[in-house]
């Protein structure tokens, strides 16, 4: 039993270093793999995204949309037929099963906050 805990204890801590990944500063974020797709995270705050750039892997994509603001914005992909409206504080999430290419975001009310997204 100690044997079996120890080996977990080890598999946790490697699968939590490799998730933390490289923190530059190019507003880039590699999505985690959950097993059935990507997971890209998006936060509006001081009416910016951060991220302003995410990659994934073609398929399922499920995006987690946090508003840090006390303001509406929306998440909106009109090629990917995902649009969030986002309350002030609100999380929103939505699936798209997305092909190879490049994917616009943006807030319909703010027009200065895009992002984009790589799909490959």
């Amino acid at each position: 039993m100690r044997k079996l805990l120890g080996g977990l204890v080890i598999v946790l801590a490697t699968t939590g270093l490799a998730a933390c990944g490289d923190d530059d500063d190019t507003g880039t974020i590699e999505p985690a793999d959950t097993g059935g797709g990507a997971t890209v995270e998006v936060t509006a705050e001081g009416g910016a995204f951060t991220p302003t750039s995410a990659e994934a892997a073609a398929g399922t994509v499920h995006f987690v949309v946090t508003n840090e603001d006390g303001s509406q914005h929306t998440f909106t992909m009109d090629d990917a037929g995902v649009d969030l409206d986002l309350d002030g504080g609100a999380t929103e999430e939505a699936d798209a099963d997305l092909d190879a290419g490049e994917y616009e975001w943006r807030c319909k009310i703010h027009p200065s906050m895009t992002g984009t997204l790589t799909v490959t």
